[in-house]
């Protein structure tokens, strides 16, 4: 390698004992596939081969492009971990009740806004499978169609 970092570039050296010697070679990046045909001549020599590619090159506008994607990927990441700044404690809905299934599963408060309901779990379970969750209505049954499950319920 010659250079530093993401200035650095890849030396190949080939340097031929014997004229007359007639080859291919592949060189493989991980970008491209260079086929090269290697000839060697007492009377000619060729000190450097080098390849330059324009500014508008697909893989650097794809690379570009991945990194302007995940930019915005962790701005509404953030946007969404943050309840809006209009919400005031007024207009928070707390009453609701968590109980049934297991007590490590429940969770630890639900509230609503009048539009979005909020359901905040433990921190340790971050990195598991979600428990199921059950709306029950003020009637006593569930608010969806779905099957009875072991989880929570949550009546408003």
């Amino acid at each position: 390698m010659y250079g530093i970092a993401d200035d650095a570039t890849s030396v190949i050296v080939l340097k031929p004992q014997v004229p007359g010697l007639d080859t291919n070679l592949l060189i493989t990046t991980d970008r491209r596939a260079y086929y090269l045909r290697l000839v060697s001549k007492p009377e000619d020599y060729v000190a450097r081969v080098a390849f330059v590619y324009p500014e508008n090159d697909s893989a650097r506008r794809w690379q570009k492009h991945m990194v302007e994607r995940q930019a915005i990927e962790r701005q509404r990441k953030r946007e969404a971990d943050v309840l809006p700044a209009m919400i005031t404690a007024e207009k928070l809905n707390f009453g609701y009740r968590v109980d049934g299934g297991k007590q490590y599963l429940r969770p630890l408060r639900v509230y609503d806004d009048g539009s979005k309901t909020y359901i905040q779990m433990r921190p340790e379970l971050r990195h598991r499978e979600a428990p199921v969750l059950l709306v029950l209505g003020s009637d006593g049954k569930g608010e969806n169609d779905e099957l009875p499950c072991a989880g929570a319920h949550v009546d408003r």
